[in-house]
């Protein structure tokens, strides 16, 4: 065993010594790029901006976009994977998620990633999101430097194309469970190359490396990155087939076949449950034809070459032109940036280039582009594709596509690396390509790129700036690939976009704030085993961050029963996937009927510290969810003349005034405040809103400042004398902007064919009091950034329909039932196939009893233990143990088959 090791070690050290440079670099760079927000210099947490509690709150040196621009990394990444480690850390494997709506699979949803050990690990920690990110981008590299070696490329070409994926931007745009199987990819690669090295030397296995990335990258949480990596792996396998005599095909194909098998195997745990919890969940937008005929839009194109095209990232698009765009940033599926993709074409251009599969990857990224244009035959093509039609691939697609081109690039410096010149002819051959590639993406989007310059130069000359140092390092590129000189300031250059690209971002996170903890510490102490629901902090998933109940979720896929019950009894119009019960409409439904809620075991309402719930709002009849918004823009001018009773709208020559009348019947005769939900736009609207009200020959001006407006929250206009609205008549509003900066009204489905906003109004009786007062609700804490209010009726979270029976609830798990007589326990978490339960040590059945569940006690004392398993896990580990073994035993075999040979 001693020289075993001592051999090993013989072979590996001149490997490390010969490679320790890129190594090393590989190593330093994404954390060299993360450093200002792993430093915390720059607050880059989601979940300090989103929670709704940050106090204290300086924004960055920089504006725009943080480091990530999908927020789901904070409202689910970082909570859920919180849950995970916590089970983990206590020995329990998580099945169960007790914390987000009445309680949900949590392994079966796939996106907690529960079997992705150890990585998953470091989200116990508030900047988890940050490490794995920072890991998984070291991964990228290394795995991709071997893959690169591997193929016979020169270390400085090798250290690039690893690079480049490292830095791969899917780490800003999607940086949650999506990035998870990124590593995976080139590992893949890496395993079907060994696999037919050993097939060509006669060797066994060869194939072990197959089952490792194809068994973490399902594991990662992700299917549609993890599956759209591996049609990449199909695609590269049949290059690799055609390289190998024919004689040799069965022996490599069963090579792969087996390591795929067993990597299957080894996922049992994780894909049996996956398989069997979506025909009982409602899966959204992946259950019809939302993403079977989709592209993307014309204006999006451009950015995959250009990503600052239109300035920073996410800066908000004109109103006038928002139309036009049709799209939004986090659409962009990835991006390469000029001169990787010229260095790409060269790769291309160059004559007596070695066998390589460039064609073959030129291909696949003209195929994948005809697909984001919207090409038919190719959507044909794509969704003949099992799971492909109902996927959102133009999105997650991204990745793998940039990996295509960094695999070019890498030629390419290859080629460079080689001292062989690029011809003139040549050279302008791959000029020409280049140009022709960007008139492609721009000239679909010029017409919006000038409306856009018309509207937002200030941020459009960011865009710019990028533009021409892109192109600057794009023209020396083609000075060295004419005349070979200065090979590492090339290599230092094409590295400096991206890893700027990711840096620059980060300017924008907090330079100071923290979380307000003393509601939660309140709901911690008081909520127990009962439920909270938020209309705004402390939403989503962030309450079981701090193993709070909430009946607030972000999910997907969100079990059926408990989507159906939120329409029936909750609010029936309201995005599925994501519940946080502050859609317009919501709080009205919710003050009248808090029975539903207390029958939920609902026990505390957070809502914004403003917010005063115990004055019941009169609500406009038909106000429905919000479904799109008006643009408010800063003018000047504007008039209302009171001596005629009314605003003379019509005569208004400001395009900014947002004018309309509705006809309303309120509870009570007058109004003492109005309320309108506004976009700021994350925080960055300013200015003074005007609002004129009139009604029966009376009019009212009233101001609220947009900048002490909370982003997509209602914003509250006092009105200093009570308007009066008879029952019936007609409200003319005027909403004018007169300097600052855009603000949005987010509006309400109209019944009278014009554009109503997202009004709320309250009723005054002369003292500007309520006229109605909610019984049953109290308030119990309010601070800064909180008020918190408590039902009186909350239904306990067990309990028993015989009143002669009392339960004793001690944890979600366990209770003690004393009876008079045999009976039924209701236990408030959500009925799901899997749970089961014992009655003083022996089995008992756990019905479904509506939403919820229910067993029977017997007569006397008993101890009641629930436990949640899906069904058929048993046979899943069996089957994972099953793989396990056998990868090890083959592995085994070979080694001593090595032995004995070598």
């Amino acid at each position: 065993m001693g020289d075993s090791r001592m051999a090993f070690l013989t072979r590996i050290r001149p490997c490390l010594h010969r490679h320790r440079w890129p190594l090393a670099i590989l190593l330093l760079l994404p954390v060299l790029a993360n450093a200002l927000a792993v430093s915390g210099i720059f607050n880059n947490d989601p979940t300090l901006q989103f929670i709704g509690l940050g106090t204290q709150l300086r924004g960055g040196l920089f504006g725009g976009q943080m480091d990530w621009l999908d927020p789901t990394v904070g409202y689910i990444t970082q909570p859920i994977g919180h849950l995970v480690a916590g089970d983990w850390a206590h020995g329990i494997i998580p099945w169960w998620n007790p914390y987000s709506g009445a309680g949900m699979p949590l392994a079966a949803e796939m996106q907690s990633a529960v079997f992705f050990l150890p990585f998953v690990l470091l989200l116990h920690w508030n900047c988890g999101w940050l490490l794995l990110r920072v890991l998984l981008q070291i991964l990228c590299g290394l795995f991709a430097y071997a893959f690169f070696t591997e193929i016979k490329l020169r270390r400085e070409a090798s250290l690039l194309g690893a690079a480049l994926y490292g830095l791969s931007p899917i780490f800003f745009l999607s940086p949650h469970a999506a990035i998870n199987p990124l590593p995976f990819l080139p590992l893949l690669l890496l395993g079907i190359e060994y696999a037919a090295r050993a097939t060509r030397e006669g060797k066994k296995l060869g194939w072990s490396l197959v089952t490792i990335a194809l068994a973490y990258s399902i594991v990662g949480g992700f299917p549609e990155t993890a599956y759209l990596n591996g049609l990449l792996a199909a695609v590269w396998t049949l290059w690799v087939v055609s390289t190998l005599p024919p004689k040799l095909w069965l022996q490599f194909a069963g090579k792969l076949i087996l390591g795929i098998v067993i990597a299957l195997g080894i996922c049992a745990p994780l894909l049996i449950p996956f398989f069997e919890y979506l025909p009982l969940a409602n899966i959204g937008p992946h259950s019809g034809l939302l993403f079977t005929h989709n592209r993307l839009e014309a204006t999006i194109m451009p950015l995959q070459i250009f990503p600052f095209l239109y300035g920073p990232l996410n800066t908000p698009v004109p109103p006038s032109i928002a139309a036009a765009f049709g799209g939004a940033f986090v659409r962009v599926p990835s991006w390469v940036g000029l001169p990787v993709l010229a260095l790409a074409v060269a790769a291309l251009w160059r004559r007596g280039a070695r066998p390589q599969p460039r064609y073959v990857l030129l291909f696949w990224i003209i195929f994948w582009e005809a697909r984001y244009a919207g090409f038919a035959p190719v959507i044909w093509l794509v969704n003949l594709i099992p799971g492909l039609a109902t996927s959102d691939i133009i999105r997650f697609s991204g990745p793998m596509l940039a990996f295509c081109v960094f695999i070019l690039a890498a030629f390419g410096l290859d080629d460079y690396l080689e001292q062989k010149a690029l011809g003139w002819r040549r050279l302008c051959g791959m000029a020409a390509t280049v140009l022709l590639v960007i008139f492609a993406a721009v000239a679909p989007a010029f017409s919006f790129l000038v409306s856009w310059w018309k509207q937002n130069s200030p941020d459009m000359l960011v865009g710019f700036v990028t533009l021409q140092l892109a192109c600057l390092i794009t023209l020396f590129l083609a000075w060295e690939l004419q005349r070979p000189r200065h090979k590492s300031a090339l290599l230092a250059l094409l590295l400096a976009g991206p890893f700027c690209g990711l840096a620059y971002t980060q300017f924008a996170g907090f330079r100071g704030g923290q979380i307000d903890q003393a509601p939660i510490q309140f709901l911690r102490l008081h909520t127990g085993t009962d439920r909270m629901l938020s209309l705004g902090p402390l939403d989503f998933n962030f309450p079981l961050r701090y193993g709070i109940a909430s009946i607030n979720y972000a999910a997907m896929p969100t079990p059926i029963d408990w989507t159906n019950y939120i329409t029936a009894n909750l609010f029936s119009d309201v995005d599925l996937s994501i519940y946080n019960g502050a859609a317009p409409g919501a709080q009205t439904f919710l003050l009248q009927h808090l029975a539903n809620y207390e029958a939920l075991g609902v026990h505390y309402i957070v809502t914004p510290a403003g917010d005063d719930l115990t004055a019941a709002p009169f609500p406009l009849a038909h106000l429905q969810s919000r479904n799109m918004t008006h643009a408010l823009l800063p003018n000047i001018g504007g008039f209302v003349d009171k001596t005629k009773g009314y605003v003379n709208f019509a005569s208004l020559p400001n395009a900014g005034d947002f004018t309309g009348s509705i006809s309303v019947s309120l509870t009570s005769p007058s109004i003492s405040a109005v309320s309108v939900i506004v976009g700021t736009y994350l925080g960055a609207a300013r200015g003074t809103i005007t609002l004129d009200l009139c009604a029966a020959g009376q009019c009212e001006t009233t101001t609220a400042d947009a900048g002490q407006a909370q982003d997509n929250k209602p914003l509250t206009f006092h009105l200093s004398v009570p308007l009066n609205v008879p029952a019936g008549s007609d409200l003319s509003f005027r909403f004018n902007h007169p300097d600052g900066t855009l603000v949005a009204i987010w509006l309400a489905p109209s019944f009278y064919g014009t554009e109503v906003p997202s009004f709320s109004f309250t009723g005054a009786d002369g003292k500007n009091d309520p006229g109605v007062v909610l019984s049953g609700l109290s308030l119990a804490f309010r601070d800064e950034t909180t008020a918190i209010y408590q039902l009186a009726n909350t239904s306990p979270y067990a309990s028993s329909t015989d009143t002669d029976c009392k339960i004793d609830i001690i944890n979600r798990l366990q209770m003690h039932s004393s009876c008079m007589a045999q009976a039924s326990m209701i236990r408030r978490e959500m009925y799901f196939p899997g749970w089961s339960a014992t009655v003083n040590g022996t089995a008992v059945q756990v019905s479904p009893a509506g939403l919820f569940q229910s067993v029977s006690v017997p007569k006397g004392e008993a101890d009641i233990i629930f436990s949640y398993a899906p069904p058929h896990i048993r046979l899943a580990f069996l089957l994972a143990t099953l793989a396990l073994a056998l990868w090890l035993a083959l592995s085994l075999s070979a080694c001593s088959f090595r032995k004995r040979t070598g």
